[in-house]
């Protein structure tokens, strides 16, 4: 079953209208701008994961481009699959300056996981940078990110200080068929043996990867469905299990 039949009478959704792409807009002056996006159950259940450890989420929701009542009339997949659409609100801040991995002033300069956190001005912004990046390692990690590189923004804020944006785009995760490397914009985790060898260097970052052996992904998933009023009957649950299962035996490989 398409994921759009999640969507019900009940559903809180945002009405609004497209402009392009990606962008669209309230029918009402003064409100954020909306970036929109496929209609994807990963995107809510990626910032339901990201909330279990506080990891900072962009926050989704459905976006319909005609009333509730028109789209729940239309029962074929290509009519309604461009009137429903996930939604989230613009996040960057005034005066912080925002970059992906590759356009990071003087990139070619460094490569580096350590080099990168060298740029902060202080001792203080360098641990909580660390931090930061270790948990978005610890949420990719476990939920099988596989397209992180480029959907990711660094903050340059006026103080000198550089940080993470929220986090965004959980789409290309949660597959059963999970790799066991996972890449990030300046470090490549490509066997078993790199992610030890990170919490050796970074001893937090076990107690991080620990924590998501408690998951029970389907309890989550059925509290994030009950919590936007999704329908999720008749959708395949058994694949997450599967994930789930997969997912807590690399950790487990990772932390012996």
């Amino acid at each position: 079953m398409n994921e759009i039949y999640a969507i019900k009478k009940d559903t809180p959704y945002v009405r609004a209208i497209k402009v392009s792409d990606r962008i669209a807009k309230y029918p009402c002056e003064g409100m954020p701008q909306i970036y929109h996006k496929e209609f994807d159950l990963h995107e809510f259940i990626g910032e339901e994961i990201a909330g279990i450890r506080g990891v900072n989420s962009v926050h989704y929701f459905p976006v319909l481009f005609e009333d509730i009542d028109t789209v729940l009339s239309m029962n074929n997949d290509f009519f309604r699959l461009p009137l429903v659409r996930v939604g989230s609100f613009d996040f960057k801040k005034p005066g912080v300056k925002y970059f992906t991995g590759p356009d990071l002033p003087h990139y070619e300069d460094f490569y580096t996981f350590e080099e990168l956190l060298d740029l902060c001005p202080t001792e203080k912004n360098r641990n909580e940078l660390l931090n930061e990046l270790l948990e978005i390692y610890g949420l990719d990690i476990y939920s099988g990110q596989t397209d992180r590189p480029g959907n990711i923004f660094y903050e340059f804020h006026p103080n000198g200080e550089i940080h993470m944006s929220k986090l965004f785009d959980y789409e290309w995760s949660l597959d059963e068929e999970l790799k066991e490397y996972y890449v990030a914009d300046f470090h490549i985790f490509r066997t078993i043996a790199a992610y030890q060898k990170m919490i050796r260097d970074y001893p937090q970052f076990e107690g991080i990867l620990r924590s998501y052996l408690d998951v029970d992904l389907e309890k989550l998933i059925n509290k994030m469905a009950r919590s936007r009023r999704f329908d999720l009957d008749g959708f395949d649950m058994d694949s997450y299990k599967r994930f789930n299962e997969v997912s807590h035996k690399r950790l487990e490989k990772i932390l012996r």
